[in-house]
């Protein structure tokens, strides 16, 4: 379904790749204006920002496991754009640890809380004051069913960096809503990426598929309309509320 953003200013996370890259061309298609942060690899966004020059898609790159950097993001996106009307917490990391490796299992831990779960706080939390002066605003955090399920062990950090957007999502929600400001989270289920074919070999790919109830995969595109939907601040009497999209391979 298309929507028309037009005059939404986003400032969306994680863009250069897999969901990121997908929310981003739907955005921009649908006339908002997004603010692209990648970590490293711009690449796969200068056709899209060939297509949609500034202002409609601006490129930052930005580490987001430092929270100066957070904030320098959020200042140069406002002082690029005006203002930011829907803040999308996509990026996130996906890194293993076994629990026997001390040194290793803390740096895998610390690494995934900062660019998981404390730099979505940490923007959300600049965000959400600058909402509060310009009268609203919109923030959409993009979970896992690992926060519900929970994971294997050695992706512990994992799951409870997602299960941490949960609450955070809920405490903006609660307190936002008499200022106009709304906060969702999505929790998808596995995703085909990129990153899932380097995680996995094909006969765990078919059988992630086969524990879902759709026995296809989710591909980036199933996950697009809902996050489309919320940035129309259409949703505001559902803030709170998290959306599984899992193909029905955990519900609740």
């Amino acid at each position: 379904m298309e929507y028309n953003l037009s005059g939404k200013k986003v400032l969306l996370t994680g863009a250069s790749g897999g969901l990121g890259l997908e929310i981003a061309k739907a955005l921009l298609g649908q006339n908002a204006c997004v603010a692209l942060q990648y970590y490293q690899n711009k690449g796969p966004l200068l056709p899209l920002h060939k297509t949609y020059p500034k202002p409609l898609s601006n490129l930052y790159k930005c580490d987001l496991a430092s929270t100066d950097n957070c904030e320098k993001l959020i200042n140069s996106v406002t002082a690029d754009l005006g203002t930011i009307n829907v803040l999308i917490n996509n990026a996130g990391i996906y890194k293993g640890a076994p629990l026997k490796n001390n040194t290793n299992w803390l740096d895998v831990w610390e690494e995934t809380i900062n660019i998981n779960l404390r730099s979505a706080a940490y923007l959300a939390k600049m965000v959400f004051n600058h909402f509060v002066e310009q009268d609203g605003g919109t923030i959409i955090n993009i979970s896992s069913r690992a926060a519900f399920r929970g994971d294997t062990i050695n992706y512990l950090a994992y799951s409870a960096s997602k299960s941490g957007l949960i609450g955070l999502t809920k405490t903006i929600a609660r307190e936002g809503g008499r200022n106009n400001i709304h906060c969702f989270s999505i929790a998808p289920g596995w995703i085909y990426t990129k990153m899932a074919t380097e995680i996995m070999d094909r006969e765990q790919l078919e059988q992630i598929k086969y524990e879902q109830a759709i026995h296809e995969w989710i591909r980036p595109k199933d996950i697009v309309p809902m996050v489309s939907l919320l940035c129309t601040g259409s949703m505001k009497y559902a803030t709170g509320s998290n959306f599984d999209i899992n193909g029905g391979s955990f519900m609740q």
